[in-house]
């Protein structure tokens, strides 16, 4: 008779395979969790980089309009769920065709927009819009994001150049 060789993992084969393991996802879990927080500056990012996209627009003569930017939040809340890049001299009047619309994480708050141009500000003004071939724009100042525990600061020159900072 042939001696049957047993096959199989023996139970110190299995705890030390499962601690191994262990150790392995103890490493991993806050890189991952990290990965989150990543995402904490793209709100202010996004907004600074629609607003230079109509900036350049407006330069460029794209259209042959004025291009602007929209931000419909809530005056409550501070909450916006989307930011609209519009062509035309207001958003009221803009060629709809045309319309951008960049979708906000809905952790992200409009904590303070302070805009405004030649005319006092009425405290809610809800859009800026960047004149063709000159780029500068009809209501300037800055715009306060907080995202996660993060706040960043977008500053439209009068001008129409575009800035971000803590």
């Amino acid at each position: 008779m042939v001696p049957q060789k047993n096959r199989g993992f023996t139970l110190i084969e299995l705890v030390i395979s499962i601690g191994v393991f262990a150790v392995i996802m103890l490493a991993a879990v806050p890189s991952i969790s990290k990965l989150g927080d990543s995402r904490a500056v793209a709100p202010h990012d996004q907004l600074a980089s629609l607003l230079t996209s109509a900036s350049r627009h407006a330069r460029s003569g794209v259209n042959g309009s004025a291009w602007g930017l929209y931000l419909p939040y809530d005056m409550v809340t501070r909450r916006t769920d989307s930011v609209v890049m519009f062509s035309g001299n207001s958003y009221a009047t803009r060629d709809a065709s045309k319309d951008v619309t960049l979708v906000f994480d809905e952790d992200a708050l409009l904590t303070s927009v302070e805009l405004s141009g030649d005319a006092p500000s009425a405290g809610n003004d809800q859009e800026t819009v960047f004149f063709a071939l000159t780029g500068e724009v009809s209501l300037n100042g800055t715009v306060t994001v907080s995202f996660r525990g993060k706040t960043s600061v977008v500053t439209v020159s009068p001008s129409g150049f575009v800035t971000t900072g803590p």
